[in-house]
């Protein structure tokens, strides 16, 4: 897992700067393939919401829309029906 890729762009020091933590913290990620729950919705803020939580952690955010804020949802919603 590449956080560029996950995050839709944001690069790996704005990650880390979002979040308050080190960069080496946000490679860690990418090693073990996980971004941890606390920083999933300010991940996903930065990336004006291109990325869902459910997108960085389908195991917390079950239901794509999940997570996202209200005047978002709709949109999810819109999609998913498109898609079916």
């Amino acid at each position: 897992m590449e956080i560029e890729e996950i995050t839709k762009g944001l690069k790996v020091r704005r990650v880390a700067d979002v979040c308050g933590i080190s960069v080496q913290a946000v490679y860690k990620w990418e090693k073990v393939g996980v971004i941890p729950p606390e920083h999933v919705l300010a991940i996903c803020e930065e990336a004006q919401w291109k990325v869902s939580p459910h997108d960085l952690r389908p195991d917390i955010y079950p239901h794509p829309s999940d997570g996202m804020p209200h005047d978002l949802r709709s949109d999810v919603f819109g999609k998913l029906q498109e898609a079916a």
